[in-house]
């Protein structure tokens, strides 16, 4: 499925991007001394039929009406395609940033979140644009669009893709890949404005042994092969997807099963340290990536651009050491009891958290948390046989 999302003023293109096959982006506006009009409109267009409902800021659906011809769709889907238009009262939004979602047959397809810069009177300038589309040109890309004084344009801001990450992996019959991570010593905690007090004080942590870990979290096909059953209330969202709505204590039976399978593998929970030292991947910054929340829907699934549902797994940018989803799609089990006064200036080595308490820890935020709950420091608490659609984990292979 290929989609187009074009959000416009009348006279003034607003979002979308050109063509799926193009290599720029270029958004139209008619020039200097443009004035912006209450009255705009939503167009695109999609490769099958289906019935199309839009929302504006999570309101109602708005029923789209279709009948362009939009012959420039011939290239992607292999035929001319009819397009869909709505028209929109945009003096209702104001100032600030929105969002509008294309759903067909009631599931999100299509997703663009734009900031008006000015309403009113005044031509729209500094305007800056994310669009989130699924599945176009490829799932999960983001596209960032700027003002171009010069040009009187929007403008597709060209990210260079990062380089491939070189890792060395293994893999176990059961299709999970796993991602060595040596030794090492890191910085954990956060120190930050933004940290909450069981994040403090920054300390140093050794890891002694080198390990694998997940290379992305376990799914729901492997969940099944293993167990044979299928917890997740995001059933439809595929095989692919990491499996949720599991408790820590269904974690350790899955664990118990897989290591009777295992050939040879050991396999456990990672510890909270563990879990952290690979999240930041030689990093000391709020996420793997550096400080800027902008930046985070690159790399995960949360709440501003999750669509209320978990997604496949891998379909972000993965962190330096080549682990995916570390930030988002679903919260991590790992083993650790939680003990909020457990961090302490000193140093330590190895540490596996208190030997009692009610509280198991869980790592990484979800697809339902604010940006923040996705840091590399962020913890968070459910009891053992707490179950949620927004937890799951990922595994440690260990070395005999």
């Amino acid at each position: 499925m290929s989609c187009l999302l074009r959000l416009s003023f009348i006279g003034l293109l607003v979002l979308g991007p050109a063509l799926a096959h193009a290599q720029r982006g270029v958004l139209e506006s008619p020039g200097a001394g443009a004035k912006l009009s209450g009255v705009g409109f939503i167009a695109g267009w999609k490769c099958d039929a289906g019935t199309l409902t839009v929302t504006l800021n999570d309101g109602d659906p708005i029923p789209l009406a279709s009948g362009l011809s939009r012959a420039d769709t011939s290239s992607v889907c292999g035929t001319p395609l009819t397009g869909f238009i709505t028209q929109i009262n945009w003096a209702t939004l104001g100032n600030g940033t929105h969002t509008a979602k294309v759903y067909d047959n009631g599931v999100l397809f299509a997703q663009s979140t734009f900031e008006v810069a000015t309403l009113g009177e005044v031509f729209v300038r500094g305007a800056r644009a994310r669009v989130q589309v699924p599945n176009f040109p490829s799932p999960g890309e983001s596209m960032i669009f700027e003002w171009n004084e010069s040009t009187q344009h929007l403008e597709l801001v060209q990210e260079p893709m990062p380089p491939p990450i070189e890792v060395e992996t293994l893999q176990n019959s059961f299709g999970m890949n796993f991602v060595l991570i040596e030794a090492g010593t890191f910085l954990m905690g956060s120190n930050d404005a933004a940290s909450d007090p069981d994040e403090r004080p920054v300390h140093q942590v050794e890891i002694s042994q080198p390990f694998y870990l997940g290379q992305h979290e376990v799914t729901q096909e492997q969940w099944h092969a293993v167990m044979g059953d299928r917890p997740s209330l995001f059933s439809s969202c595929g095989f692919d997807c990491p499996v949720e709505h599991i408790s820590w204590n269904e974690v350790q039976a899955f664990i118990r099963r897989l290591n009777s399978l295992a050939g040879g593998f050991i396999y456990r929970l990672p510890t909270e340290a563990e879990w952290e030292y690979a999240a930041r991947a030689g990093t000391q910054t709020a996420y793997s990536f550096g400080d800027e929340v902008d930046d985070l829907e690159t790399y995960a699934w949360y709440d501003d651009n999750a669509g209320d549902e978990t997604h496949p797994v891998g379909q972000k940018q993965p962190n330096g050491w080549g682990l995916y989803d570390m930030h988002g799609n679903v919260w991590e089990w790992v083993s650790d009891r939680y003990g909020r006064d457990t961090y302490s200036a000193d140093p330590v080595i190895d540490p596996t958290g208190p030997s009692e308490g009610f509280w198991q820890i869980i790592r990484g935020g979800s697809w339902r948390s604010p940006a923040r709950s996705c840091r590399s420091a962020y913890r968070a608490v459910g009891s053992q046989d707490y179950r949620s659609v927004t937890v799951g984990f990922r595994l440690v292979v260990a070395f005999p």
